[in-house]
This record gives C-alpha cells, sequence and structure tokens, in this order.
C-alpha cells in the first residue's frame, strides 16, 4: 500500500469517529474559556508594562524638572525651567514666583560677571510686563510688593562692571514703571468706585426727597 492510500485510510477513520458527548457539548464553552484568558493575561501583562513605562517617564521628568530649577540663562535646561514655572503659575495663578527667580538671576550672573547678563535682563523685563498683564485686580497689590522688593534686590547687586549697572538700572526702571502702572491703576479704580457710591447715594438722597 503506497504513502497516498494510507493518508485516505487515515482520513477516512478520522471522518468516521464520533467525538465524545462532552466535547460536542462543551468543546466551544472549554475552548472560548481558554482563548478569553489567553487575551485577558495578555492584556493584563500589557497594561502592567505601560503602567511601568509611565511611570519611569514622570519619574525621568521629575527629575529633569527639579535638576533644571538650578539652570541659568544659556544652559540647556534653561527652557524646561522656564517651562515648569510658566504651568506652575497657570495653576496657582502666582506670577509673583516668575519675577523672583528672573531677579535672582540677574544678581546671580553680576556676581558671575556672565555674558548673559543682558538676556537675563530682558527676560526679567518680560516677565514683569507679562505678570502685570496676568495678575487678577485683587493679586496686584501682592504684585506691587513683591516688585518693591525685587527693586531692594536689584539695588544691592554687586558688579564693578559700569555695563552691567547700566543693564542693571534698566532693570530697576521696568520695576519702577509696573509699579507705578499698578498703583495708577488701583488708583483710578478707586476713584471710579467712590465715584459711583456718591451717584448712587444722591440718587437715593433725591428719592426720599
Amino acid at each position: 500500500m503506497n504513502i497516498e492510500d494510507q493518508l485516505q485510510n487515515l482520513k477516512n477513520e478520522y471522518q468516521g469517529t464520533k467525538a465524545p458527548n462532552y466535547l460536542i457539548y462543551n468543546g466551544w464553552l472549554e475552548l472560548k474559556l481558554k482563548l478569553t484568558d489567553r487575551k485577558n493575561n495578555f492584556l493584563s501583562a500589557y497594561l502592567k508594562k505601560a503602567l511601568i513605562f509611565a511611570a519611569l517617564v514622570l519619574f525621568v521628568l521629575a527629575t529633569t524638572a527639579k535638576v533644571s530649577q538650578a539652570a541659568k540663562p544659556g544652559d540647556k535646561l534653561y527652557p524646561l525651567k522656564l517651562a515648569t514655572e510658566n504651568i506652575t503659575s497657570f495653576v496657582t495663578g502666582d506670577q509673583t514666583n516668575k519675577i523672583e527667580n528672573r531677579a535672582q538671576e540677574i544678581i546671580n550672573l553680576t556676581k558671575e560677571n556672565d555674558q548673559n547678563l543682558d538676556a537675563a535682563i530682558k527676560r526679567y523685563e518680560d516677565t514683569v510686563d507679562a505678570s502685570k498683564d496676568n495678575t487678577s485686580e485683587k493679586n496686584r497689590q501682592e504684585l506691587r510688593n513683591t516688585l518693591h522688593s525685587q527693586e531692594e534686590k536689584l539695588k544691592e547687586a554687586e558688579t564693578t562692571s559700569p555695563e552691567d549697572q547700566k543693564l542693571i538700572e534698566r532693570a530697576l526702571e521696568k520695576t519702577r514703571e509696573v509699579q507705578g502702572e499698578i498703583k495708577g491703576a488701583r488708583d483710578s479704580n478707586k476713584n471710579e468706585q467712590e465715584g459711583e457710591n456718591k451717584n448712587q447715594n444722591s440718587s437715593h438722597s433725591l428719592e426720599g426727597d
């Protein structure tokens, strides 16, 4: 008997074999359960890997962000430091922290005679202007107090370079300018409120008469 005949006989025997009753009634159910278990195990393993990866990413970002806080203008991590501050300010609504950091950078750079002082002054001016525009009315007095304290710190900045001293004077001028704008806006609002109250009182008096 050749191989083809043997294979045909095996096929006939297989087709003539009756499946057990348990396989007929429960076979597909068992197969479905086994496939479901494998699927769940696969998803569980995938989820674990995803969570581990996410945890590692968050750890790296948190560590990098913390290290970036020591960065100064010109450093590679300095943009990350600014981005972290912007996110914090947006969430908390507090703009004063950025002003304090920019002023401290100026003081540190003057001590080191760093060539990035000009860029730091420009960054300070932009931050002060942006903080004035992004601070709510109720927080403007706090912003003014912060500017006043930074003005005092900048006055004590140590430098032997006339050019650096001119840059510091520029920062001081911007600080005083914005302080005056905040005070002027507050006084204007106060006068408007007093005028409205006076008009309301006058109206009530006429109604009473």
